[in-house]
């Protein structure tokens, strides 16, 4: 892998403009998925890592009425936050179930969308709760909703240079669980 780049943005659309830039580019948070499909081949002409780990993509706010969820809060921020367990506790057990805890301390939740993987699982959550998928790209910024942004496995409305910027979800009253059906233990 000595011949890949890492690229280091200092804002948002920095990084949208250099993954909008560079052909053979991938942004990198956590890289619990990504860097095991490097490594499993899938990714042969990948050259630039665009990492976002020190932009603000991590914060959970309350405004207006909704949650704002933050694409880079990890399985472990998702778990622990008290505002996600306060109105959306089936969210914080989804994010419980992924992987071991290494692995929830580095994925995020950015990573677990964008991957657009039918095992997501925090995927399902996010549907339940109808959330909006904020992306930002060098067009500037729209949201989404969950139910359209997936187009196949594996597959998703993002487009060259955009990233996932936050996770909006309606804060309203909810009940629920989330069972996962795994073998992992």
């Amino acid at each position: 892998m000595s011949h890949v780049r890492f690229l280091k943005p200092t804002s948002l659309s920095q990084a949208c403009r250099m993954l909008a830039d560079e052909p053979n580019s991938m942004a990198l948070a956590g890289g619990t998925d990504l860097i095991v499909k490097v490594r499993n081949g899938l990714f042969p002409d990948l050259q630039v890592y665009v990492d976002l780990t020190s932009l603000p993509l991590n914060k959970i706010v309350e405004e207006n009425g909704k949650l704002k969820i933050g694409s880079g809060c990890t399985m472990t921020e998702i778990t622990e936050s008290p505002l996600i367990r306060k109105y959306f506790p089936t969210l914080a057990k989804a994010a419980r179930t992924v992987g071991a805890l290494q692995i929830r301390n580095s994925a995020t939740l950015g990573g677990n969308t964008a991957n657009a993987s039918p095992a997501g699982d925090t995927i399902p959550a996010l549907y339940s709760l109808e959330a909006q998928i904020q992306l930002h790209g060098p067009n500037g910024t729209r949201e989404i909703a969950i139910d359209s942004f997936f187009t196949g496995p594996g597959r998703s409305v993002m487009e060259k240079g955009e990233i996932i910027e936050n996770f909006i979800i309606p804060i309203r009253e909810t009940k629920g669980e989330f069972l996962k059906l795994g073998e992992r233990k």
